[in-house]
């Protein structure tokens, strides 16, 4: 099935479950960053913040033009001010890292990887310039958010907690993150009838999963061929 007949399609889920998914798709990483109580918790209060403005960014255009620099000034400022308080519970990085996981330009460049070994110089060196320049969003909102509390960038680096999770857990948390992925990236299951995911392209995933049903998907790069 061709990427223009997947963009057209609706979403198969409704925002809500958007917004859930990110959030699980959030909990699920956070393990990886600090596998500690604290950081989960951080992590559900981060994730669900960074959910609601990429919820909201799907019906106002403009902020989903600037939606990585948005979430990452956003979720910066409120670890800095509510959840860094304690070097003993890791280093401010580590606590908003799970939560703009999601925005992190992964199939973009992957695939501009590829397009390059390839050969595809054209296509993949404007993927990659593309990728760029979301990470440079995330980048700089974090130094905004460092930049408003009036905090030290020198503190965004603190060493990592003292892991308190079961092993149990960290098991659990892999099925969260599956549970989230399906959700955020508006996976649709195979007994629905759509075509899934896994048969095209993450990007087209991406880029569906950004827009709402019965509307047309935010601006996004040239599709290139």
């Amino acid at each position: 099935m061709s990427v223009l007949v997947i963009e057209a399609a609706p979403v198969p889920y409704p925002w809500w479950l958007k917004f859930l998914g990110i959030v699980l798709f959030a909990l699920g990483f956070a393990p990886l960053m600090q596998p500690t109580w604290y950081e989960i918790a951080t992590t559900a209060v981060l994730g669900a913040l960074a959910a609601a403005l990429a919820v909201t960014a799907d019906r106002v255009l403009r902020l989903h033009r600037f939606l990585p620099l948005t979430v990452s000034t956003a979720v910066s400022v409120v670890t800095i001010e509510l959840f860094a308080d304690n070097p003993a519970h890791g280093g401010p990085v580590l606590l908003m890292l799970p939560a703009l996981f999601y925005f992190v330009p992964g199939d973009y460049l992957s695939a501009a990887t590829a397009e390059l070994a390839a050969g595809l110089i054209t296509t993949g060196a404007l993927r990659l310039v593309y990728s760029v320049f979301l990470l440079v969003q995330l980048y700089v909102g974090v130094l905004l958010g460092v930049l408003f509390t009036g905090s030290s960038p020198h503190a965004l680096f603190d060493v990592a907690a003292h892991s308190d999770l079961p092993r149990w857990a960290l098991f659990l948390a892999w099925i969260v993150f599956t549970a989230g992925t399906l959700l955020a990236f508006a996976t649709p299951c195979a007994s629905s009838g759509r075509c899934s995911c896994s048969s095209t392209s993450p990007s087209a995933c991406s880029r569906r999963s950004r827009s709402s049903p019965g509307r047309r998907a935010a601006p996004s790069p040239p599709r290139l061929r």
